[in-house]
């Protein structure tokens, strides 16, 4: 799910400065980690979210929310006030705009992925498992998408133990 580039980063930065450099006993290659840290920070500021992918994010997101507390409901459950109040206010178009809202539609989607799997035994089987695909679906095209947007690893680079030799 959604991990924003600040926190990204500084999970790099940390792992880059306090995992791995620290192992290094080259001067200069451990230098050279330290460049690359300082890149990473000069970035970290100059990266965008394309407005496109967060809205589609907020309006599938927001679809399944709707969809689960729909057949929650129908099943006799109780949706938490917390996610009607969050329902309420995307209706009202209250509920806040870009990445800000986009996290919040990720954390009460996980909270009616979690109210779905407490309440699916009151449902009818044919409807908990047309909902049990609807999420599925929902997970594949989100993290198909995301997947797609990154270049492909390195690994003939990666998986060499050393310089000039395959």
């Amino acid at each position: 799910m959604f991990i924003s580039t600040d926190v990204y980063f500084s999970r790099l930065i940390h792992t880059l400065e306090h995992v791995i450099a620290p192992e290094i006993e080259s001067d200069r290659v451990r230098g050279q980690v330290f460049a690359v840290i300082d890149l990473i920070q000069q970035l970290a500021d100059r990266i965008e979210y394309k407005h496109e992918l967060v809205m589609q994010d907020i309006e599938m997101g927001s679809d399944m929310i709707r969809r689960i507390a729909r057949a929650v409901e129908e099943a006799g459950g109780d949706v938490p006030e917390e996610l009607r109040a969050f329902l309420k206010k995307l209706d009202e178009g209250s509920a806040g705009s870009g990445l800000v809202l986009r996290q919040k539609v990720e954390e009460m989607l996980c909270l009616a992925i979690d109210l779905f799997h407490d309440d699916r035994s009151r449902m009818d089987a044919a409807a908990a498992g047309e909902i049990d695909s609807q999420i599925r679906d929902y997970i594949w095209k989100i993290t198909g998408r995301d997947l797609g947007l990154m270049k492909p690893p390195l690994l003939d680079k990666i998986s060499r133990p050393k310089k000039g030799k395959s």
